[in-house]
């Protein structure tokens, strides 16, 4: 189920530039909606203006990189839900959803790290092992306390561990451990919000970029590592724009900032579900990532503007798991 959260465009992404909307909260536009879905021909279905997912030319806005990735993934679940304004409507469950496993993640990690540098404490070694395990089971534990009961055991064990096999807080710390880059500064959820020069020229443009970096090392020799951590695996490297596109973003904020040039050298997931662990950019070349990360947000930046939404996703699967099947023409997809 969907429900409406933000302002309708004012017009149909399958339909003309001209088939206008009512106003949001007007009764009506659900019903327009409704019309121009049952109403079309079996004769429009091979193209044409109504069929073509075009909306017409758009403003420029601040975009978050997630919502660049689901206009990637498929311009019409872009458009539903950063246009449309549309949400899905959780049902209520009694154990943790693999988003909310996510968040919990997130918030012990940083729970920890924080305290830790607080405490004066740069990388974590092995003569600093287990005064790290100590303080972030006490993290752990304060978080596992708001857990539902039915949850508390299993992410107890998955963070903590056991006397069979270590837990996710043991394997990352010796994972940083064996990679010893001479960390000074951690900063933690660190957000992304300015106006940033992207792509080469020719296709170069200035696009408003906002969002929250988990995590940046900053290193003794002027160097950075960028870090998004993943509760299960990494994405698809060849859809994912996060750690390109934040490194590019964090290396440019930090200048203005603190008046001082940190060069980009890592980026990398910490994939809870991925036996690796930690998953590099393809090929370890972090430049190349960067620049092709660029040039892919230019592209979509591009599209999204000149309004166009279709609902073509980058595979048919994504189609089962999609959120809004009521609003979309799925028929499309065939014709596309």
């Amino acid at each position: 189920m969907i429900a409406e959260r933000g302002p309708a465009p004012a017009c149909d992404p399958a339909g003309a530039p001209g088939d206008r909307l009512r106003p949001p909260g007007d009764a009506g536009v659900g019903r327009r909606w409704r019309a121009l879905r049952v109403g079309r021909t079996n004769g429009s279905r091979a193209g044409g203006a109504r069929a073509s997912g075009r909306a017409g030319r758009q403003p420029a806005r601040a975009y978050t990189v997630s919502a660049l990735e689901r206009y990637a993934g498929c311009p019409f679940q872009y458009f539903a839900s950063h246009a449309l304004g549309l949400e899905v409507e959780r049902a209520s469950e009694q154990t943790m959803t693999p988003e909310q496993r996510g968040l919990f993640l997130h918030r012990v990690f940083e729970s920890f790290f924080r305290d830790w540098q607080r405490a004066g404490r740069g990388a974590v070694t092995l003569a600093t092992l287990d005064a790290a395990l100590e303080r972030f089971e006490a993290a752990a534990e304060d978080a596992l306390g708001a857990l539902p009961p039915i949850d508390r055991a299993v992410a107890r064990g998955w963070l903590l561990g056991s006397a069979a096999s270590p837990g996710l807080a043991e394997r990352v710390f010796v994972a940083e451990i064996e990679r010893q880059t001479g960390v000074v500064e951690r900063l933690l959820e660190y957000r992304i919000d300015g106006r940033f020069e992207l792509g080469s020229p020719p296709a170069r443009r200035t696009v408003a970029i906002r969002g929250v970096v988990d995590r940046i090392d900053l290193h003794a020799d002027r160097t950075l590592r960028v870090i998004d951590y993943k509760a299960s695996r990494p994405p698809d490297p060849s859809r994912a724009l996060q750690l390109p596109v934040y490194a590019r973003c964090a290396e440019r904020q930090l200048r203005a900032e603190r008046g001082e040039h940190f060069r980009v050298t890592e980026a990398l997931y910490v994939a809870f579900g991925d036996p690796r662990l930690q998953v590099s950019v393809p090929g370890g070349d972090v430049a190349a990532a960067i620049a092709e990360g660029e040039a892919r947000v230019v592209a979509l930046v591009e599209a999204i503007e000149a309004g166009e939404y279709p609902p073509r996703p980058v595979d048919r699967l994504r189609c089962m798991t999609c959120s809004f099947p009521t609003v979309c023409r799925k028929e499309h997809v065939e014709d596309a």
